[in-house]
């Protein structure tokens, strides 16, 4: 049986790329910390969920990133999804 929470903690240390809407561009980035907390069941199809929040270094500006993991069905691996990123100062 596969520990989604510690499988989430992997991304410690990996490039995280922030693409900006329309003609912004992109920064990349480390994941310097990262926050995985409760499997839970989501609404749509039973799919299960594992919350995630992260500490990101953006070419120096700490961000924080919220977002969740969805859990596939049968597969033991997640798919990422990002609701909102905001620099630290802000928080």
């Amino acid at each position: 049986m596969v520990d989604y929470e510690k499988k989430a903690l992997e991304a410690i240390g990996r490039v995280s790329t922030l693409t900006y809407p329309g003609t912004e561009g992109k920064i990349k980035g480390i994941i310097e910390d990262r926050v995985a907390f409760g499997k839970g069941v989501g609404f749509v199809g039973g799919r299960e969920y594992v919350g995630v929040v992260d500490l990101i270094d953006y070419e120096g500006e700490k961000s924080i990133r919220f977002g969740y993991y969805r859990v596939l069905m049968m597969v033991s691996s997640i798919g990422a999804v990002k609701l909102h990123t905001l620099p630290a100062s802000t928080v």
